[in-house]
């Protein structure tokens, strides 16, 4: 955990001109990351009992863009969903994201858990698409996020 904390303070640390890609890129490094935490099939258990997931985050950068990979493994159940999810979320303005959210943050109904809320929120953070990929044999699910480096 205090890897993920240090990346985190690294992040709010780059200087930059624009302080709501600041902003934005360190939250959407904080919500990829607990995505893998809380949803990852592969998990490891520390010895105070704490029981996090496993995965891979990988971060690099251009001119324009910093980009967060994150990949774990995923539940066979969960392979189909998670495609759905973020075609659903591809297929979305900004301003039908965050009707999205806000429907689904009242009924809750079909998505059990705020993995579907988080992957919105990555998006409508980054005002970009999902560029993922789930693959069923090998039950892995990779998300790379781009986020500006200037919003204004």
């Amino acid at each position: 955990m205090q890897v993920l904390a240090s990346l985190g303070n690294y992040f709010k640390s780059i200087p930059f001109e624009d302080n709501i890609a600041r902003t934005r890129l360190f939250k959407t490094f904080m919500e990829v990351t607990q995505n893998i935490s809380l949803y990852s099939a592969e998990r490891v258990v520390f010895r105070t009992d704490t029981n996090v997931g496993v995965g891979m985050i990988k971060i690099h950068e251009d001119d324009d863009y910093f980009y967060i990979t994150t990949k774990n493994k995923i539940h066979e159940q969960d392979s189909r969903k998670l495609q759905n999810y973020c075609n659903e979320i591809n297929s979305k303005n900004h301003e039908s994201l965050r009707l999205l959210k806000s429907s689904n943050i009242k009924s809750k109904k079909e998505h059990e858990n705020s993995a579907h809320l988080g992957l919105i929120h990555i998006a409508l953070l980054t005002s970009n698409k999902l560029d993922f990929k789930v693959d069923s044999e090998n039950l892995f699910f990779e998300l790379t996020v781009k986020v500006n480096k200037k919003y204004t």
